[in-house]
């Protein structure tokens, strides 16, 4: 095989020195195409994969990454299938394309993660996954369903810039410091579609920029806690989209914000409220408004 001795290197088990594999390719001298099967396999040093291409399924089911694994701008033509993976300090898949669906259900990210400016042309199957620090998709693109059913995010999960082209599952999700939803793109369809049933909300959400957002963003059905109060960003939002129970709910504003800027979005609630004729969240909103006045003259 034309890359036989890397590809012994790889795929042999436990691997205790750094594992380079940049601008891998897995195929033969005849142009043949291979599995690319990792199962069980450890890695206590770093793994770099970086542009490495995967022309077949890849099998990663199992695998333990105990240190950096690095796949930026790798490619997966076929299925990539990760569950219960481990993933160590740090973890990267920025840029990469897949262009199949990708299985990362019931995976452990300790250290930080990124998926930043990632493209998901399939399934992006990453339900009952624990996110233990920061969580990076900013610019990620999901042209099929992004599932995050019953996924942990105790720090922050951050969509900002994301662009979601069908539905979008954060149900029975449990966020902690943060959700950034900010400046969501608009994809070809424009079929996005967001569920947050039993989600437990974080301390701070951020819809900021969203004006290009023409589905529901519907809170109604998440597990909040009547002794909580969750800060949330509707600067430059279709706040007509949004639906919430308000009395668990306060407006904050970027420093710097502008009075007008933020009389405007009280208003625009306020009327988004009565014309839902919810009246218990246009009483608590108008309350918090009236509080408030005095600092905006």
């Amino acid at each position: 095989m034309r890359i036989k001795s890397i590809c012994a290197f790889l795929f042999c088990g436990w691997f205790s020195q750094p594992c380079y594999a940049q601008y891998f390719t897995y195929n033969d001298s005849l142009g043949g195409k291979h599995k690319a099967i990792l199962l069980n396999h450890k890695f206590k040093s770093p793994a770099v994969f970086r542009f490495a291409h995967f022309y077949k399924h890849a099998d990663l089911n199992h695998v333990v990454f105990q240190n950096r694994a690095d796949f930026s701008n790798a490619v997966f033509d076929q299925s990539l299938d990760i569950n219960h993976g481990q993933f160590g300090i740090k973890t990267t898949f920025e840029n990469g394309r897949f262009m199949h669906d990708a299985d990362f259900n019931n995976c452990n990210f300790s250290g930080s993660v990124s998926f930043k400016d990632a493209q998901f042309n399939f399934v992006a199957d990453f339900n009952h996954c624990r996110f233990d620090s920061f969580t990076n998709f900013q610019g990620a693109i999901f042209l099929s369903k992004a599932d995050f059913n019953n996924t942990y995010f105790p720090v922050t999960a951050d969509f900002g810039h994301a662009n979601f082209d069908s539905v979008v599952d954060f149900e029975h999700a449990t966020f902690g410091k943060a959700l950034l939803l900010n400046n969501l793109g608009k994809t070809p369809t424009g079929k996005a579609l967001f569920a947050f049933n039993k989600a437990v909300l974080p301390d701070t959400i951020d819809f900021s920029g969203d004006s290009l957002i023409c589905c529901k963003m519907d809170l109604l059905s998440t597990n909040l806690d009547s002794n909580k109060v969750h800060y949330i960003n509707l600067c430059g939002s279709n706040i007509s989209m949004l639906r919430m129970d308000y009395v668990h709910f306060r407006l904050f504003f970027p420093s710097q914000t502008d009075t007008k800027y933020i009389i405007g979005i009280y208003e625009d609630l306020l009327k988004n409220f009565r014309d839902l004729n919810d009246m218990e969240s246009y009483q608590a909103l108008e309350s918090e408004y009236i509080n408030i006045s005095p600092t905006l003259r």
